[in-house]
């Protein structure tokens, strides 16, 4: 899967620096090339910068991407819809793991159309107005909207938040 990942250029960028016995391996700042050694002739710093070409997915992705059981790679060799990946190996997440042969039996299966908490849309058909409109045959069933009581506690709640911001951002402004 290295191979069939593609390749992808890195720079490289390398330095000689002292290390302190205090050094920080997991500090960003410990390895910087502001901490560079002066070179012996000229006394000023010097790095060295490069390219290197490499596999896009490394083996430690694929490692730890295949130890997750809920993840996987795939391949979309065709540019359309939402695959746009230009038929690279691409790591997802996909809770619904079904075998070959669940897919084949799931794809012959009609979709339930008569079931009055299925909804059926039809596209295509106008309205009064003249415009677009979705038909739906099967008559679902109504969806009651909440009450206004809900719609007032949302709004009581979020001029709440509001006020406390508020209040955050003065506290905050005559501290500075």
């Amino acid at each position: 899967m290295e191979e069939y990942s593609g390749e992808v250029r890195e720079r490289i960028i390398s330095w000689t620096q002292p290390i302190h016995a205090g050094f920080d391996e997991d500090s960003d700042e410990a390895l910087s090339p502001d901490r560079a050694h002066p070179g012996e002739e000229s006394g000023v710093p010097m790095t060295n910068v490069g390219e290197h070409e490499g596999n896009r997915i490394k083996r430690n992705e694929i490692l730890a991407v295949s130890a997750q059981p809920l993840r996987a790679f795939v391949r979309s060799r065709t540019d359309s819809g939402l695959t746009q990946y230009r038929g690279q190996w691409t790591a997802i997440e996909c809770e619904y793991c079904t075998t070959q042969g669940e897919h084949e039996i799931r794809s012959k299966t009609p979709l339930p159309s008569q079931h009055p908490s299925c909804v059926t849309a039809s596209v295509g058909l106008t309205d009064d107005a003249g415009e677009s409109a979705p038909d739906l045959p099967n008559h679902p069933l109504p969806v009651t909207p909440p009450p206004g009581v809900v719609d007032a506690a949302i709004a009581d709640r979020l001029q709440e938040l509001q006020e406390k911001i508020r209040t955050q951002h003065k506290q905050e402004a005559g501290e500075s």
